[in-house]
């Protein structure tokens, strides 16, 4: 018993310690290249998804550079 809580305490330290070095900073920007990026991939998913482009436009108004 008493190294199945060991275990599990090692398991849940682990987890703990990878989502937060896996987590992105709040101060990183992203540059510019990937919004551009971002905002592209958003209009050819949305456009082929909705019927008109400003209904897209306006969903992917977020990663607008």
């Amino acid at each position: 018993m008493k190294d199945i809580k060991n275990y599990i305490i090692a398991l849940l330290a682990g987890l703990i310690v990878l989502t937060i070095s896996t987590q992105p900073s709040q101060g990183a920007g992203t540059s510019k290249d990937a919004m551009i990026v971002q905002y592209s991939t958003c209009l050819q998913l949305a456009a082929t998804s909705y019927l008109t482009m400003d209904f897209a436009i306006g969903n992917c108004k977020k990663y607008q550079p």
